[in-house]
């Protein structure tokens, strides 16, 4: 649960940090004629703006893209660095020992290898 609240805050800091850009470049354009075509793009489905307004949209898509894909790097780093100290506690008594024949070691050890990757 903490986890998925720290990722809510990221998430609405990225929110806030993309309403700052949009509303300084507002505030420094504000024009009857930039004011009719804010009014016309709030009325308008995405799938029916100009392919330049919705190349603006997706830069701003793209911005969320980077912070999220960043934030499910970090998540599944630590959830497989979790699974690897799991399989080494389970095979803890004959990780070291002769026990465990060279071919299972060698496969253990491909599998927690492809983990990583």
């Amino acid at each position: 649960m903490k986890k998925n609240k720290e990722l809510r805050e990221k998430i609405a800091e990225m929110a806030h940090l993309v309403w700052i850009d949009w509303t300084e470049y507002m505030l420094n354009n504000i024009n009857e004629e930039n004011m009719d075509r804010w009014e016309r793009q709030c009325k308008t489905p995405y799938s029916e703006l100009s392919e330049k307004e919705k190349e603006s949209d997706r830069k701003i898509a793209d911005r969320y893209l980077g912070f999220l894909t960043e934030a499910l790097k970090a998540q599944e780093k630590e959830v497989l660095e979790r699974v690897e100290k799991e399989v080494r506690k389970s095979f803890s008594d004959i990780w070291d020992s002769s026990l465990l024949g060279s071919e299972a070691f060698i496969f253990l050890q491909d599998v927690l290898s492809s983990l990583k990757k």
